[in-house]
């Protein structure tokens, strides 16, 4: 189902102009759920997910961290790095969101 969301917003944004359905924060948690979502994904990583301006996505994660939603942690491998990954909050909302998305489909 989330692969399915990801189509939808990706044909939208085709169709009717990526300025006028631009969600960088939904596409950013959808992506992070579709993998692992326990998975840390770098910044960069998680900033092409979401095909904004590099500063709009630091932006967006830092929001979606003040929220509660991303949990940051620096890379134990690269002490430059930030990685991130989702909350067991945003899995919990995204995993409700998609079942009731299922529900609605039946």
């Amino acid at each position: 189902m989330a692969r399915l969301a990801i189509q939808v917003s990706r044909l939208l944004a085709e169709r009717a102009g990526p300025e006028l359905v631009s969600t960088p924060g939904w596409d950013m948690l959808v992506d992070l759920y579709v993998g692992d979502p326990t998975t840390p994904m770098s910044l960069t990583g998680l900033s092409g997910a979401a095909s904004t301006p590099s500063r709009t996505s630091l932006s967006v994660i830092a929001r979606l961290a003040d929220h509660g939603m991303l949990i940051r942690t620096p890379d134990p491998n690269d002490g430059r790095r930030v990685l991130v990954h989702l909350s067991d909050k945003a899995i919990a909302l995204l995993d409700s969101c998609f079942d009731a998305l299922l529900l609605m489909m039946l």
